[in-house]
């Protein structure tokens, strides 16, 4: 295992109504209410969203996102099912990454691992 692998298995990622999938690789998933969880200390890596969600759907929580000053740099990757112009306006609002469900397990912790990478990079 490399050293960036060895690194990211001790993050943790926030699944905002969305797949616990990448728990088996050995990351840490808090599944919460993304605007209630991030006001809490410390924030997670990264944040996947669900643009299917109750009462603000994920765009909408992006947005918030990127307009708190806190938040305005944190990692999300949208997950969804639609196959419209959904993924240019995620990727207009700031998502660091996109997939579409269904989603396969390899193709999103390889996006998960490589959205972490980026992020530590900066």
């Amino acid at each position: 295992m490399s050293d960036a692998v060895r690194g990211i298995d001790r993050r943790k990622v926030l699944i905002g109504a969305a797949s616990m999938t990448v728990s088996f690789i050995g990351l840490e998933v808090i599944a919460a209410e993304v605007t209630k969880e991030l006001n809490r200390q410390p924030l997670p890596d990264l944040v996947l969203l669900d643009v299917d969600m109750p009462r603000l759907d994920g765009l909408g929580v992006l947005e918030e996102l990127r307009a708190q000053m806190r938040t305005a740099s944190l990692p999300v990757i949208i997950l969804t099912a639609h196959h419209d112009d959904t993924e240019e306006k995620a990727l207009d609002l700031g998502a660091s990454d996109y997939l579409t469900k269904p989603v396969q397990t390899r193709s999103l912790v390889a996006r998960v691992r490589a959205v972490l990478k980026r992020a530590s990079m900066c």
